[in-house]
């Protein structure tokens, strides 16, 4: 990203001057600054090289340890980090919560 260092102060129209990687960690420098309670992933671990995904894994880790991450995804992307399997199912009855259910791979 040492590219974009004199564009700093610019406003443009980053979606479409920042590659796929460099929005990502855009996106991953935000979450850990704002620390929310709850987030969600669609997929995004699932697109990365694993080198990379153990880093962004290691960092929510670490820095977003009061934070529920719920990854829509392959259960595999890793497994040691994703925990629990949520299932949502339409009740006719209302509302309802399945057991917890542990990962069995």
């Amino acid at each position: 990203m040492n590219r974009l260092t004199s564009s700093l102060d610019q406003t443009a129209r980053w979606e479409k001057k920042l590659v796929l990687e460099e929005q990502q960690c855009l996106v991953l420098a935000r979450v850990l600054l704002h620390k929310p309670r709850f987030l969600v992933t669609d997929g995004t671990l699932n697109a990365t090289e694993e080198e990379a995904r153990k880093l962004v894994i290691n960092h929510l880790e670490d820095g977003l340890k009061d934070t529920a991450i719920i990854n829509i995804g392959r259960v595999e992307t890793d497994s040691r980090f994703f925990t629990r399997v949520l299932h949502l199912i339409n009740d006719p009855n209302g509302r309802s919560f399945l057991p917890d259910l542990s990962v069995v791979l």
